[in-house]
């Protein structure tokens, strides 16, 4: 009577994380030994643990694995260069169509006296001073975009130096 109370306190102690290892060992022993003192939970992860560890790989698993990575690698099916190149051209046309996009909204805003000022002279060329004013405005919302775009430009770089890493370390294994 007291060993059932004993082990069913140290079931308790178990599901609550507090057991140290020789608590394990013996809870397990004990959960062989007399399965019906103990709840079907705590049974059925001792017998998954056992199973578990009685599961082993095959002595060539490592190599066949392997092999199977750079067949894929090869296969075309994702190559980051590839990736990197593509997601650098699409920044730059969003970027383009953004500056587009604000080009033409501002083109809009101006006021009436802007557009009687330039229907008047009907060209840039005879007012320097608004021609240097819209293409300043134009440039900087360009430089703006371009910066937005390195920065992710500089995450991605990121993540392809990492995964260079990694398989460079596990090439080395």
């Amino acid at each position: 009577m007291e060993t059932d109370r004993y082990y069913k306190g140290l079931e308790s102690k178990y599901w609550a994380g507090e057991t140290n290892l020789i608590e394990e060992s013996a809870l397990e022993k004990a959960v062989r030994e007399y399965p019906e003192m103990f709840s079907d939970e705590l049974r059925s992860v001792f017998l998954a643990k056992n199973t578990i560890d009685n599961y082993k790989l095959s002595e060539d698993f490592d190599d066949a694995f392997w092999k199977k990575v750079e067949s894929d690698s090869r296969s075309g099916v994702f190559v980051f260069s590839d990736f990197i190149k593509y997601a650098a051209v699409g920044i730059v046309i969003f970027g383009l169509a953004y500056t587009c996009t604000l080009l033409m909204s501002t083109d809009q805003t101006t006021t009436k006296t802007e557009i009687s000022e330039i229907s008047i002279t009907n060209d840039t060329y005879d007012s320097p001073e608004i021609a240097f004013e819209k293409a300043k405005q134009a440039l900087i919302m360009a430089s703006g975009n371009l910066n937005k775009g390195q920065e992710k430009i500089k995450e991605i770089k990121r993540f392809h130096d990492a995964k260079t890493t990694i398989m460079g370390a596990s090439e080395k294994e």
